[in-house]
């Protein structure tokens, strides 16, 4: 290992590089072989405006790396035989009352965590300053409003809207079993692992090698067409994840017996976090063909601030000189069909403002 920890080392420099190109504030990651940590790092700061560096104690969000904190979560009470991996949701939730009948009778809780309930997904789910838009206890109602868009177990379809149908599922099967935060089986606390990690629905992808996705984790082997091109094929268990203020990755190749987790603080212009992940991923193979991914950085950067200039013009093109009505035609409250989502429109010095739920910040 000791040869993998020095590769590791000498490409922080580009690292560093990478993340100034993509306007990244901070971020660390850790590599793990065979469950013990043999590197990890941290860059940037944690508070810009104090320059606060990165330490020990930041604390990072990890956005959608909490998909397999709730498969893992099922996979326990799997394992006690409080439920089944295929228990339909409506045997758990007596307040799951989607008015589509198929996806109200038929939908398991292996239908939420392989994303096969075909519903659509609301983007006003997902809100930046960590403000909680709808409280737990309504989001079920906003949940029952939702509507197919893809024929129930047709297909692959990221929806967080599933996870959050999976997450109610479970807390009322696990009661209050998980309130004082510890886990109840502390020698092993993962289980139903090969279940979790196995292949369960494909990802449409145009690869030779498979790309699907498991119960919280989606699954490909590399060689790719960008990443890992001269690596011997193995299975890479892997899953992003994206929010406002944060950008995350989580990879296990199994064969190697290597993790990688990189967290950071900042919607970046790019996916930083990935191409950081698919470079240690080549560092700690020791890969003959690597990948230049500074010049990818620099080649996706120059691309993405090349969106706003031609929004910008495609906007200007199009609009229109004068409002199809008076301003104030358009003040007042918005809701979502089943009234869990507000919009408020009001005039202010002569502009019209949206203000979500209510939310000063929301503006």
């Amino acid at each position: 290992m000791e040869k993998t920890v020095k590769r590791l080392k000498a490409v922080r420099l580009t690292i560093e590089e990478m993340l100034a190109l993509a306007r990244k504030a901070g971020l660390t990651y850790g590599v793990v072989y065979r469950v013990q940590v043999i590197h990890r790092d941290k860059f940037g700061y944690r508070d810009v405006a104090e320059k606060l560096p990165v330490d020990e104690d930041a604390v990072f969000q990890v956005a959608s790396l909490t998909k397999n904190m709730v498969a893992s979560a099922v996979g326990v009470l799997v394992n006690e035989g409080k439920i089944c991996w295929d228990t339909p949701i409506k045997n758990l939730l007596p307040e799951w009352n989607i008015w589509d009948t198929t996806v109200h009778n038929l939908t398991t809780i292996s239908d939420c965590l392989t994303r096969q309930t075909g519903l659509q997904m609301n983007n006003y789910w997902l809100q930046s300053k960590n403000n909680i838009v709808v409280p737990r206890e309504d989001s079920m109602e906003l949940i029952n409003g939702l509507k197919p868009v893809k024929p129930f177990r047709g297909q692959f379809q990221y929806n967080n809207m599933d996870y959050r149908i999976a997450g109610h599922a479970w807390l009322k099967a696990a009661k209050h079993q998980f309130e004082n935060y510890e886990s109840t089986t502390p020698d092993l606390p993962l289980k139903q692992v090969a279940h979790i990690l196995s292949s369960q629905i494909p990802i449409q992808s145009p690869s030779y090698h498979e790309i699907s996705y498991g119960l919280g984790f989606a699954r490909t082997q590399p060689p790719g067409p960008t990443g890992a091109k001269s690596a011997p094929s193995q299975l890479t268990v892997y899953h992003p994840g994206s929010h406002p203020g944060v950008l995350a990755a989580l990879n296990l190749i199994s064969e190697s017996q290597i993790g990688l987790v990189i967290l950071s603080n900042t919607l970046a212009l790019v996916d930083i976090a990935d191409w950081v992940g698919q470079l240690l991923i080549e560092t700690v193979l020791d890969i003959p063909e690597k990948n230049d991914y500074l010049q990818i950085t620099k080649d996706t950067v120059a691309r993405a601030l090349s969106w706003f200039s031609l929004m910008y013009k495609k906007l200007r093109e199009n609009r229109q000189s004068h409002p199809p009505q008076r301003l104030e035609e358009y003040i007042g409250v918005y809701w979502n069909a089943v009234g869990t989502v507000h919009i408020d429109v009001c005039l202010t010095e002569g502009r019209l403002n949206t203000i979500l739920q209510g939310l000063p910040d929301k503006v």
